[in-house]
């Protein structure tokens, strides 16, 4: 991290390799950086309420109307703080009727810590085996929220050709919710009654 473009020198931090250590790293890294501006990421509540209120809340008020309780499980996937995550979950819990919530962080697993690239890697929607990702999360669950800064409309257009998923679907909203640098999408069954009522760019 930096002080801006104009900034006299940089900050390279990484946080543990080791499993068991690296929440402690991500607790000293968050420290340091309300230390530096005085918050955390700026745009956690923001993006948070987006994607709660405008991705999973209208999806939850087609699929289970009426219920008096939900109960979601949510799988968060990669290295980040899981500040993003833990403020969905709580706009979440605060809107709709009492609800049970199963988090599961699943971060990346290496010995190495990357630095970002801006491009996107067609590996990182395959498990070790060669299968795809999505379809393999949706096979237990009625809906993804994708939310990347990589991963373009063509990029997951042509992951869902190669791996020839024609059971599923795949909105672009990202527009709809005026993100600019980031991409989100909403992945569900082809034949969710939902799909025909939320809005989106179809991508696949």
């Amino acid at each position: 991290m930096d002080n801006g473009a104009d900034a006299d020198g940089s900050l390279l931090l990484y946080v543990c390799a080791d499993q068991q250590l690296r929440p402690a790293s991500f607790k000293t890294l968050n420290t340091f950086e309300q230390q530096l501006w005085q918050s955390s990421d700026p745009r956690v509540e923001s993006r948070a309420k987006l994607i709660a209120q405008r991705m999973i809340l209208p999806y939850l008020t087609q699929t289970v109307p009426g219920a008096n309780e939900h109960a979601i499980e949510i799988i968060d996937l990669g290295a980040d703080s899981g500040l993003l995550t833990a403020r969905i979950c709580q706009i979440l819990k605060d809107t709709l009727p009492p609800m049970r919530s199963h988090v599961q962080r699943h971060a990346d697993s290496g010995e190495n810590v990357f630095l970002p690239v801006r491009t996107f890697n067609q590996q990182c929607l395959l498990t070790a085996d060669g299968h795809s990702i999505v379809a393999r999360m949706l096979d237990e669950r009625s809906l993804l929220a994708i939310q990347d800064m990589d991963l373009r409309p063509q990029d997951i257009r042509l992951h869902c050709e190669q791996q020839e998923l024609s059971h599923i679907a795949v909105l672009n909203v990202g527009k709809g919710l005026g993100l600019k640098s980031d991409y989100c999408y909403l992945v569900l069954h082809q034949d969710d009654p939902a799909l025909a009522t939320l809005k989106g760019e179809r991508v696949w």
